[in-house]
């Protein structure tokens, strides 16, 4: 049985009764996209603007990370735009349905987020917890390929949004040949994007505090003469641990609402609509993500503050301790 919603792209309708407008949600999305443009352009810049950054391995993913969540915020506030525009006649109509109407590059970009934090934290993960190995394995290339492979993954996971979106001719419209295909696609992104990366991190970093508190107890009991030396980078690989964790929390607090309420609907038919205040309280709580981590950064991340200094306020600065002769064990905050 196939079913199908149709829209003429008017997202600012008021609805009576309703306590949060979508006049209200727009606004607050456009003001989250321009910070986020600003923010992540800025952390781009850094990170991308200083060889010595480059050179780090973890800033690889960061790097990928802005650059997910600055395509986010340029979507966030283009498409609110857009979004009230008629829809086209003819084949414009059908690219507007398809790339517009879809909001396909918010969802690549929100999936890219999500898989590039599941890769800095496989890349944490090994040189931490297992520093041998990850010495001997990993390398700046593969860290390319994990992240090229996370973009990959996340233009397959959508798709389907250039077969279920169309134009009616008149409007846009979702089109689901069966019930069961709209909740099989909804299990497939619940479980890719939510339920798979949240048990990976979770167990990544707890295995990553504990081997960091053991090895914390080992060198404060050692004698050897390079204590110190190596007590002054366990610190530093631990304040990185501290920021990313924040960031991973950060992103499962803004988006686990989101995603329990898109599975709720999609996947079991809970009467859920878009004229909620509920909804619309979640939906700017989920978008608010991508325009938080360089916040986090300024706050936590040594790197990124002196790093900022130095490319815009010529401030002759050293970027972090243990640049060149660890670049590839740690991001040293």
């Amino acid at each position: 049985m196939a079913f199908n919603v149709t829209s003429n792209t008017t997202l600012n309708q008021e609805v009576t009764g309703s306590t949060v407008t979508w006049d209200v949600v727009d606004a607050s999305l456009i003001a989250f996209g321009v910070i986020g443009i600003l923010g992540n352009a800025t952390v781009c810049l850094v990170f991308l603007g200083l060889r010595r950054l480059r050179k780090i391995v973890t800033n690889y993913f960061i790097i990928s990370l802005a650059m997910a969540d600055l395509m986010a915020s340029l979507t966030l506030v283009s498409q609110r735009a857009l979004l009230m525009l008629p829809v086209p006649p003819g084949v414009g109509g059908i690219l507007f349905c398809k790339f517009i109407y879809s909001e396909v590059f918010f969802w690549i970009s929100v999936a890219a987020s999500t898989f590039n934090l599941v890769g800095v934290t496989l890349e944490r993960y090994l040189a931490i917890v297992y520093p041998f190995r990850y010495q001997a394995y990993f390398s700046a290339e593969k860290a390319i390929i994990i992240i090229v492979l996370s973009w990959s993954f996340s233009l397959c996971l959508q798709i389907f949004s250039f077969v279920i979106y169309d134009y009616d001719g008149e409007y846009c419209t979702i089109y689901w040949s069966t019930a069961t295909g709209a909740a099989v696609n909804c299990l497939v992104w619940f479980m890719c994007t939510y339920i798979a990366p949240l048990c990976f991190m979770t167990y990544a970093y707890l295995r990553i505090i504990s081997s960091l508190k053991r090895d914390t107890s080992n060198l404060q009991r050692s004698t050897d003469v390079n204590k110190e030396r190596d007590l002054e980078m366990l610190v530093a690989r631990r304040r990185v641990i501290k920021m990313l964790c924040i960031v991973v929390v950060t992103f499962f607090v803004c988006w686990t609402p989101s995603q329990i309420m898109f599975l709720a609907s999609f996947g079991f038919g809970a009467p859920i609509y878009q004229e909620d205040a509920v909804y619309r309280v979640f939906t700017v709580l989920a978008f608010s993500n991508s325009c938080i981590n360089p916040f986090i950064y300024a706050l936590r991340n040594r790197q990124f503050r002196d790093g900022f200094l130095v490319l815009f306020c010529r401030k002759d600065n050293k970027v972090s301790p243990f640049n060149s002769t660890h670049a590839h064990h740690s991001s040293n905050d």
